[in-house]
């Protein structure tokens, strides 16, 4: 019988020790590694990064041209046809020429204004370098309505503001944000972030990674796919501006309280 409790207990002394949980450091860097390998996967299929003007791919049936970001041309037997995928603005000579798309109503809606300025500001804006042609055409007043802030300004904000910002963004809007932001815009995102919320956010990095997050496999979830990342970011960016524009009357009332105090 001696023996027997002698072989249990032995098992039992054998047995493995739960894995320490990991370090803080080891979860942002498994974060960078799936960040890495998502973002090489996206760089393979997004061939119209590639280069900044001229000839893209070309198959024994057609040929794919960039004329310009967002502006492509396609010529095949018989065709040549113009695609855009967003909209842009450029300048030539001493005029703004560009693509902006618009729905037919607000179309008609702003041939109502005197202003040229109200057709702009129905249509949909352009992003990058074309923004401040855009924002050039508006008066401030116009601009502050449309513009949506930089990520990059994410450097100048404190802490306990990121930190409530990322409480209100969905975690696969953030999951995108993490993959096309830069490395410092990533490192403070993270470290902004308890350590609960990067666990999780591994995992909704390695559903993005996976081929289920494509919308056609899953049409009934909220969340968006790996190539959806333009609505996402657009989503990331529009908190930001909510943010801040719910910030502003708190942060006018506590400087007149204070000054107040001040010329009391």
């Amino acid at each position: 019988m001696a023996g027997f409790f002698q072989r249990v207990f032995a098992k039992v002394r054998r047995k493995k020790r739960p894995e320490p949980a990991p370090t803080s450091a080891e979860l942002n860097q498994s974060i960078e590694e799936i960040v890495k390998s998502i973002a090489s996967k996206l760089d393979r299929f997004l061939i119209t990064r590639k280069v900044a003007q001229g000839p893209i791919q070309k198959s024994a049936k057609w040929a794919l041209h960039k004329n310009h970001t967002g502006l492509f041309r396609l010529d095949a037997e018989g065709m040549s046809i113009l695609l855009f995928t967003e909209p842009f603005l450029v300048r030539r000579q001493d005029k703004i020429q560009g693509l902006l798309p618009i729905s037919e109503v607000d179309l008609c809606r702003a041939a109502q204004q005197k202003d040229p300025s109200a057709f702009l500001l129905q249509a949909q804006p352009p992003s990058g370098d074309g923004f401040a042609l855009y924002e050039s055409m508006l008066e401030k007043s116009d601009r502050d309505s449309v513009e949506l802030p930089s990520m990059e300004e994410l450097r100048h904000w404190n802490g306990s503001d990121i930190h409530r910002l990322l409480s209100h963004l969905r975690m696969n809007v953030v999951a995108h944000a993490l993959i096309h932001a830069s490395a410092e815009i990533r490192s403070i995102l993270l470290s902004n972030a308890s350590r609960r919320y990067r666990e999780m956010m591994i995992l909704e990095l390695e559903a993005l990674r996976s081929p289920g997050s494509d919308p056609d496999l899953n049409p009934n979830s909220q969340n968006l796919g790996l190539l959806q990342f333009d609505r996402a970011l657009k989503e990331f960016q529009s908190e930001m501006r909510t943010y801040l524009r719910q910030k502003r009357p708190h942060s006018e009332s506590r400087r007149r309280a204070k000054r107040a105090i001040l010329e009391g």
